[in-house]
């Protein structure tokens, strides 16, 4: 049989074992948390870059677009003034 020294110890041993472990709990959930957040960020940043990288290769679509119209255009008036000349 335990003295009520021996065990108080023992209860406040077991007190503090149970406080290291909801503490080691609570790190966990607290990394895990961490990690989360850090992929949900990751995630968007990686959204908002392809989001940016469509709307780049949408203005390199209009831009060229643009061009071959002005070349077309061009063309077309060379090739009504050869006609009139002739």
């Amino acid at each position: 049989m335990l003295t009520g020294w021996a065990q108080q110890d023992l209860i406040e041993k077991e007190r503090e074992k149970e406080e290291q472990r909801h503490q080691q709990i609570q790190r966990h959930a607290e990394a895990v948390r961490q990690q989360v957040q850090e992929r949900e960020l990751q995630a968007v940043s990686q959204h908002r870059e392809l989001f940016q990288e469509g709307e780049r290769l949408q203005e390199e679509a209009r831009s060229r677009r643009a061009r071959l119209d002005e070349i077309k255009e061009k063309k077309l008036r060379e090739l009504r003034y050869v006609l009139r000349v002739k």
